[in-house]
């Protein structure tokens, strides 16, 4: 891990965003970090293991202690439909130039900024384009773990909302911990020595998350000024890729 300190301390302030996110939506821990993290250090291999490893320590944590309070019926559900674009999607991650890689994490990021802007909505009673979000947010979860504002959209319609959050930290342990092993198998550097620096601003984002939950999924002013900050950033991150 040799970075200086601007790295490290705009990554340590990723990393409280990223633990806020996780439970304050309940998603969004790379989805909403990683455009930031890409501008200092670009390159998804250093990030997406350290993302991973957290979700499995933290999501784990609180899906185990509400285990009786998740949908398991759904998540079985989304995880049968997105298990194959996950694994497409992991290989990418392993063997594409980390400049594609980078590319295409700031291009989804472009598509839910707008989204959040115009708050676009995922049609409520179209089977097949809920089939298609979670086949696209699977493979998207697969090689960046972005896919979350997708799949999201269509658990929300699926699973009830007292359910919901838990639901969802449930679902990202799983797939943290294929992703984690996979990665490992494939001879990946988990990158140990930031999991460990980054895990007091995680825990810290956690707290505050925990707090805010309720509050922050009400909130559309709040969404569009997230999707204008989303939006901004990867245009940054696509301008400084390209020039």
């Amino acid at each position: 891990m040799n970075f200086n300190t601007f790295t490290l301390v705009f990554l340590f302030i990723c990393f409280i965003w990223s633990g806020f996110t996780r439970t304050g939506f309940g998603f969004g821990a790379n989805a909403l970090m990683l455009p930031f993290a890409l501008l200092v250090v670009p390159d998804p291999l250093i990030i997406i293991p350290v993302v991973a490893a957290q979700a499995i320590l933290f999501c784990g944590f609180e899906a185990t202690r509400n285990f009786l309070r998740i949908d398991w019926k759904t998540i079985g559900w989304i995880v049968t439909i997105t298990a194959i674009p996950i694994a497409l999607g992991i290989y990418g991650l392993i063997n594409l130039p980390e400049e594609i890689l980078t590319l295409a994490v700031y291009f989804v990021t472009t598509g839910y900024a707008l989204k959040y802007i115009f708050d676009w909505q995922v049609s409520k009673h179209n089977k097949i384009i809920d089939f298609l979000a979670l086949i696209f947010g699977g493979y998207i979860t697969g090689f960046s773990l972005s896919g979350g504002p997708l799949i999201v959209a269509v658990a929300l319609k699926r699973i009830p909302p007292a359910l919901f959050r838990n639901s969802m930290l449930a679902f990202w342990t799983l797939i943290g911990s294929t992703k984690l092993i996979t990665l490992a198998l494939a001879g990946v550097n988990l990158q140990s020595k930031l999991f460990l620096f980054t895990l007091p601003a995680v825990i810290i984002g956690h707290l505050i998350g925990l707090y805010f939950h309720g509050r922050i999924l009400q909130s559309k002013k709040f969404y569009q000024f997230l999707g204008i900050m989303l939006l901004v950033i990867s245009t940054l991150g696509i301008t400084k890729i390209l020039l």
